[in-house]
C-alpha cells in the first residue's frame, strides 16, 4: 500500500500547523528574543484609569459565565516590525482594588482573531465581530495568578500571564485584533487593570448577570476594556526549500546513516537541501550558522555541515545549498521512518526569521 501523500497546499497547512505549535517555535527561543507591546499605547508605566472584573473575575459580580469580547486597534500595533506570533497574554492587578491571588478557572476557551471591527463599533452580535482567521489559543483549565508588586498605587506589575496553547499570527495591516473569552465556570482571582477612555484603541462587549457564556448576544458593552500586554516573536519570512533538487519525491535512505569509526558524521549519507532565490528571497542573505533542520512533528532539529552557492533550479539566480548529515538527523530526532514533511528555519543576516518546508519519502 502506498503512502499517502498530501498536496502542496495540504502541505502547507500541516506544516505551518507543525511549526507554529512546535519547532519554529522552540527554536525562535534560541535565535530571537521576545518582545512586548502594551495596548493602549502609553500606559506602559502608567495606571489605567479604571478597573475590570470582566472575564476572569465574574464570580463576585453575581455572573456564573460568561463571553468576553474586547477589540485592539491596529494602530497601537504600528511599533511591531511587521506579521508577529503572539504567544502570551499579560494583564495587571488594578493598582487600587488589585490583590495577591492564585487560582485556577476550571474552564476557559480563548479565541484571537483578525476584525474588521473598530473600537467603541463592537456589535452586539459576537458573531458578526469574530475574523475569517478566529484560532482557539487556549482551552481547558487556567491557572492564573498574581504576586501583586510594583508602586501602591500602580502601576503594579504586569504579572498575571497566559501562555497561549496556540500561538496567533497577527498582522495589524490585515485589520484590528479581537480577544474573544469563553468562561464557562465563573471563579474569583482579582480586580485587572483597566482604561475607559473615548477614542482609544479598545472597547468591550460581554454578557454579564443577564445571559450565559452561549448566549449569541452581549448585553453589555462600553469603551473600557483590560490594559493588555502581549508577547510576541517577529513571524518568519517563508522561503522556497528544495530537498535533493531535481528530485520529484525527495527519496531519504536512513541507512545511509552510518559512518565507520573515528570518521566524521559527512562519512555517511548526506542530504542536499536547496533556499531557493525568488523575487521575494535573496537566498544568499541567508545566516546559514543560524539554520535548522527537521521534522516539525518530532521536534529534533540539526545544523547543515557544509554549504555552498549554486544555481540549482537553472533560473540564473544563485542558490544556497546546504548538506546536511542523515546520521545527525537521525540522531537528533530530526527525521524518522514516518517523517513526510521536514522544515527549516534560521536569521537572514539582517536578524529576520525564515522558514521552509518540502516533502520527503523515507525509507527506514
Amino acid at each position: 500500500m502506498s503512502r499517502y501523500r498530501p498536496d502542496r497546499a495540504q502541505m502547507r497547512v500541516l506544516a505551518m500547523t507543525f511549526l507554529t505549535g512546535g519547532l519554529l517555535l522552540s527554536l525562535t527561543t534560541g535565535l530571537q528574543a521576545s518582545d512586548q507591546i502594551v495596548v493602549p499605547n502609553g500606559l506602559e508605566n502608567v495606571e489605567g484609569n479604571g478597573n475590570n472584573g470582566f472575564p476572569f473575575n465574574i464570580a463576585g459580580f453575581g455572573v456564573a459565565s460568561q463571553r468576553y469580547q474586547q477589540v485592539y486597534g491596529a494602530p497601537d500595533f504600528a511599533a511591531l516590525p511587521g506579521p508577529v506570533l503572539i504567544t502570551e497574554l499579560v494583564f495587571r492587578p488594578d493598582g487600587g482594588l488589585g490583590r495577591r491571588f492564585n487560582q485556577t478557572l476550571t474552564d476557559i476557551q480563548i479565541n484571537l482573531s483578525t476584525t474588521s471591527v473598530e473600537p467603541d463599533n463592537l456589535s452586539s452580535t459576537f458573531a458578526d465581530n469574530v475574523g475569517a482567521d478566529d484560532t482557539i489559543v487556549f482551552d481547558g483549565a487556567l491557572s492564573l495568578s498574581s504576586a501583586d508588586t510594583g508602586p501602591a498605587q500602580g502601576p503594579r506589575d504586569f504579572d498575571i500571564v497566559i501562555v497561549l496553547e496556540t500561538p496567533f499570527l497577527y498582522n495589524p495591516a490585515a485589520g484590528n485584533l479581537l480577544l474573544d473569552v469563553r468562561n464557562y465556570n465563573g471563579g474569583f482571582t482579582t480586580q485587572f487593570d483597566a482604561h475607559n477612555a473615548d477614542a482609544d484603541a479598545i472597547s468591550r462587549a460581554s454578557t454579564n448577570q443577564i445571559g450565559d457564556v452561549n448566549s449569541p448576544i452581549a448585553t453589555f458593552s462600553n469603551t473600557a476594556g483590560l490594559v493588555t500586554q502581549f508577547t510576541y516573536v517577529p513571524a518568519a519570512i517563508e522561503v522556497i526549500v528544495d530537498i535533493k533538487p531535481g528530485s520529484d519525491r525527495n527519496p531519504v535512505n536512513l541507512k545511509s546513516n552510518s559512518k565507520s569509526k573515528g570518521k566524521s558524521a559527512a562519512a555517511g549519507g548526506v542530504l542536499p537541501v536547496a533556499i531557493l532565490t525568488t523575487d521575494d528571497y535573496d537566498a544568499l542573505l541567508t545566516d546559514e550558522t543560524t539554520v535548522l533542520f527537521g521534522d516539525p512533528e518530532l521536534g529534533g532539529a540539526a545544523a547543515p555541515i557544509k554549504s555552498t552557492v549554486e544555481d540549482v533550479d537553472d533560473d540564473g539566480d544563485d542558490d544556497l545549498l546546504l548538506h546536511f548529515s542523515i546520521r545527525e538527523l537521525v540522531d537528533s530526532g530530526a527525521i524518522d521512518g514516518d517523517s513526510l514533511i521536514l522544515a527549516l528555519t534560521g536569521l537572514t543576516l539582517d536578524g529576520l526569521l525564515i522558514e521552509g518546508f518540502d516533502l520527503v519519502t523515507v525509507k527506514p
